[in-house]
């Protein structure tokens, strides 16, 4: 039995231009301090989708944070090569205590619209 769930939005129609390194919050920020959001939950998952790619590709990285471990680990990287009318969701089978998406385009034509949130459930 599902006892309650929360969202949080990560990003919001935000127009991602960045090319070289991954960006980690809707201002742009790029350094390990930026994008974390709690992820303390026993269910996890996150979605993504695009509205408009005029890069070819967008690269999304999503990263965790571990109750021993504080250091950045990568949890899943793939790459969107279109826009599609649905988005993408991905479960987060590890227990974490913290998690961030970055993303990324593959070259500057702009705009690239990216929409993501955070599901998170606890269940009985």
């Amino acid at each position: 039995m599902i006892l309650s769930n929360s969202g949080k939005t990560l990003y919001s129609a935000y127009d991602v231009s960045a090319t070289s390194n991954f960006v980690y919050d809707s201002t742009g920020a790029t350094d390990s301090d930026s994008g974390w959001v709690s992820a303390r939950a026993d269910n996890t998952a996150l979605a993504i989708g695009l509205t408009v790619l005029n890069a070819t590709s967008l690269t999304y990285r999503i990263e965790g944070r571990f109750d021993t471990y504080n250091r950045a680990c990568e949890i899943y990287e793939a790459s969107l090569i279109e826009v599609t009318s649905i988005d993408q969701l991905i479960n987060i089978a590890e227990s974490l205590k913290q998690i961030r998406l970055g993303v990324k385009v593959n070259n500057s034509a702009t705009p690239n619209t990216v929409y993501a949130g955070l599901c998170s459930s606890e269940v009985k």
